[in-house]
């Protein structure tokens, strides 16, 4: 599913202590995973005719990108790991969150810079991902 992601969030759980995960874990997993990603599409959901400013979450212009957004919880062979990934595959989603000077391999000329949107959403949530995935919060 994500061969081709261009920004990708993982939240990985690996056992401290324990050889496998308990299975109330994964179900915690998809939780905190599906809030990360409704989170991040609250985010590029505000309407705006114009561009957004440097610095800000991109803003909606025709909803593609909102629907790029995707997530997928796998779980490891025996219970051993758990991962939720939180993604887009759209071929812009990785210079909207992290911008981009220079020639593309089309050859054109793009001067943007960041418009984060992944990360600052991670950063905000993660004491409550945390709280979700240890005490199902």
């Amino acid at each position: 599913m994500y061969k081709s992601a261009k920004v990708r969030m993982n939240l990985q759980v690996i056992p401290w202590r324990k050889k496998h995960l308990d299975p109330l874990v994964y179900q915690r997993l998809k939780k905190a995973t599906a809030l990360l990603l409704d989170e991040v599409r609250t985010e590029v959901s505000k309407p705006g005719p114009e561009p957004s400013k440097p610095g800000e979450p991109p803003r909606r212009q025709s909803g593609a990108y909102k629907r790029s957004l995707e997530s997928a919880t796998d779980f490891g062979f025996g219970g051993d790991w758990a991962i939720g990934r939180v993604g887009s595959n759209s071929h812009y989603a990785r210079r909207l969150e992290l911008g981009f000077v220079g020639t593309d391999s089309l050859g054109r000329n793009y001067n943007q810079l960041p418009r984060p949107h992944f990360r600052p959403v991670h950063r905000r949530l993660e004491g409550r991902i945390a709280r979700i995935i240890v005490k199902g919060d």
